[in-house]
């Protein structure tokens, strides 16, 4: 009788506990092919991981920011298989940049010599002194092609992190060079292999950018700017018309508005009763002719709403009022039916004010 072995679903909560051990053994044994010196070689992927694993274990033989990240340590050997180097090589020339894995300059300087189809190494030349030297480098491909690079001036190299900028110029302008021939005449050797200086640059930042996020940046913007109701009406649509304001962060600009407003209409309820102080006053009023006192009910609401509607001055103190009372408006439960008679008065002080 064969038994039936039940495998556990591959769930995203056990991929984040477990890690690479979530996934079924069938799923790993596969095999990646990757281009290597001009040729196809095979990896089995259960080693690499493997190594992988070790790597991250590995203590302080590794840099920070290996030690006991598997997901670092794979991309690390992936890319050292690529490159038929050392993963331990590899991650001593890497950093982690703005959330990104880089590399050191004279390790993608040896991955272009390594990678590039040259017939010898690059040659380079300089130019100019102090922040105007430039350097140019120069690559002779097989098929007896030439193509060269001139680096900008050292003065308007914007990112300059590494201390050979002032110990070694001329080195890390070779560098700075050399990497720049690459992406220009041999993009598929560097293909998302960068260094720290590139991964700290805005440009490289604004490159890298979401389609989303480059869409939205890119939008047209309206010239008509906010448009008064047009999140109520939005919102109106939605459950039939029963939602609510919510505003989760307005606890503090509520209770701010509400001391401010506080003093003032004392001053004016005591103007219209002189026999009534402030504390003889009702905890739920329902009269309209006590509307400037915080309303507990919905009922209670309107008039209040009306009263202090009609006693502004100006539409920019409706506009900050409305906004500072939503946690009112949400506490008492003031639906988007509750609010119409009152936003369509809101409408009319706003046309009359402007």
């Amino acid at each position: 009788m064969n038994e039936t072995i039940e495998v556990e679903p591959l769930t995203k909560r056990a991929l984040i506990e477990r890690g690479l051990d979530a996934l079924p053994p069938a799923d790993t044994n596969v095999t990646v092919a990757h281009h290597a010196g001009g040729g196809v070689s095979q990896v089995n992927l259960p080693q690499v991981i493997e190594i992988a694993k070790h790597m991250a274990a590995s203590g302080e033989a590794v840099p920070p920011h290996c030690r006991g990240n598997v997901g670092i340590c794979l991309r690390v050997t992936f890319q050292a298989v690529e490159w038929q180097m050392s993963p331990f090589q590899v991650a001593d020339n890497s950093y982690v940049v703005n959330s990104r894995l880089a590399y050191m300059s004279q390790l993608i300087h040896a991955i272009v010599e390594s990678r590039a189809p040259l017939q010898h190494r690059l040659a380079c030349d300089y130019d100019g002194e102090g922040s105007t030297r430039t350097c140019t480098v120069r690559g002779l491909f097989t098929t007896g092609d030439i193509r060269e690079y001139t680096t900008p001036m050292i003065k308007d190299i914007k990112v300059k992190n590494s201390p050979l900028w002032t110990a070694d110029p001329d080195q890390q302008l070779f560098y700075y060079a050399s990497r720049s021939w690459a992406r220009k005449w041999v993009p598929d050797v560097l293909m998302g292999v960068y260094t720290k200086e590139e991964m700290a640059d805005h440009k490289f930042e604004a490159e890298a950018e979401s389609g989303l996020q480059a869409r939205l940046s890119s939008a047209a913007k309206s010239i008509d700017g906010h448009k008064e109701g047009h999140a109520h009406d939005e919102l109106s649509k939605i459950d039939g018309g029963k939602t609510i304001d919510h505003d989760p962060n307005d606890k503090q600009a509520h209770d701010k508005a509400a001391a401010k407003a506080k003093p003032e209409k004392a001053g004016k309820t005591a103007k219209k009763s002189d026999k009534k102080s402030a504390d003889d006053r009702p905890a739920v009023v329902d009269d309209p002719r006590e509307a400037e006192v915080t309303p507990t009910s919905v009922k209670a609401w309107k008039p209040y709403c009306r009263a202090w509607l009609n006693e502004a001055t100006t539409a920019e103190e409706i506009n900050t009022r409305w906004g500072t009372e939503r946690r009112l408006r949400n506490t008492l439960g003031v639906t988007a039916d509750d609010r119409k008679d009152i936003e369509d008065l809101k409408a009319e002080r706003l046309a009359e004010l402007k």
